[in-house]
């Protein structure tokens, strides 16, 4: 600068900067971040920011460990007195604060970080939360309706089909936090992600809140690792499908997911889709038992499929749920 004084301003020819165009500088996570919250926000969900501080009492009132948590050495409240180990009771402070001001229909999400201690060592790992409660508008059967657990499973469902993290499996499972039966894990080939479900009422009453709540905890880095955000074109059918349907009787205790893997593994890649249409038990079915009924899509992108294809086809399948 002060060779240029000495030397004179006016001497110095005014030139245009070269441009450079630069690509775009989003990261794969912060676009995994992005899919998340515009999908989420697409459903009807609203986006929530909770404190990173909690007290303790809270984080064992909702389920969550709070033996192996950050502490505050000089923490400025009791009330915020850890580090989260958990998106929940932060979720679940926002849903009390909202019901207790008479808003009913509440979806809420966060995407943020927790904290955990193992040892000595201190780790942040990135989550996910979402939580919905009230009404869900008018049902078939008319008026008013309540949100239940399939409401919350396919939010679920539309995220992971969004983000391309297939295949992906919904399990079945037992924690303290959610009611018997209304519990189911996630995982995606394989790698456990997390848990959704209907919350127990004993979680309910430490937070105060009277109406049913439900609640998805997903670690979101494996997300990253999973999804798939590229778009690929993928041409129309030229040859119609075939349906069938497959009734059957079977235990109350065997699960859908063990059905449809049956059914899949037995028809192989001419199978397009496996949709379940009624579920009955009545005077005609046994005790313990349950009848079922499947439609069946059939297809091949090369050809039209002849009867006799479908028939074998078909017959496999049989045997396979025989089996």
């Amino acid at each position: 600068e002060e060779a240029a004084r000495i030397y004179g301003y006016d001497k110095i020819p005014s030139t245009i900067p070269n441009i450079v165009e630069r690509g775009a500088r989003r990261t794969p996570d912060m676009a995994v971040d992005r899919k998340i919250r515009r999908t989420l926000t697409g459903l009807g969900f609203d986006e929530i920011i909770t404190y990173g501080l909690i007290d303790r009492k809270s984080l064992g009132a909702s389920g969550s460990s709070a033996g192996e948590c950050v502490e505050i050495k000089n923490p400025l409240s009791g009330d915020a007195d850890v580090l989260r180990t958990s998106l929940v009771p932060g979720l679940l402070n926002a849903i009390a604060w909202n019901t207790n001001r008479k808003a009913a229909d509440l979806k809420f999400f966060e995407l943020g970080n927790i904290y955990t201690k193992e040892g000595s060592a201190f780790s942040e790992t990135k989550t996910l939360a979402i939580g919905m409660t009230g009404p869900s508008g008018f049902g078939w059967r008319g008026g008013l309706s309540d949100l239940d657990f399939f409401d919350l499973k396919g939010a679920v469902e539309n995220l992971f089909s969004e983000l391309g993290a297939e295949p992906f499996s919904l399990e079945e499972t037992r924690d303290e936090r959610f009611c018997i039966g209304q519990a189911a894990s996630i995982a995606v080939r394989g790698e456990a992600l997390g848990a959704l479900g209907k919350l127990a009422p004993k979680v309910l009453a430490e937070f105060d809140i009277k109406h049913p709540v439900y609640i998805c905890e997903l670690r979101a880095h494996p997300l990253l690792k999973h999804a798939n955000l590229k778009k690929t074109f993928k041409a129309l059918p030229k040859y119609p499908s075939v349906f069938r349907d497959i009734s059957i009787i079977v235990g109350k205790e065997v699960k859908n997911f063990e059905l449809t893997s049956s059914i899949k593994n037995a028809a192989g890649p001419t199978l397009k889709e496996t949709r379940l249409i009624d579920r009955y038990t009545g005077r005609q079915i046994p005790d313990g038992k349950i009848g079922l009924t499947y439609r069946l899509e059939y297809q091949d992108l090369k050809k039209t499929l002849e009867e006799r294809e479908v028939s074998g086809i078909h017959s496999k399948i049989l045997r396979a749920l025989e089996e």
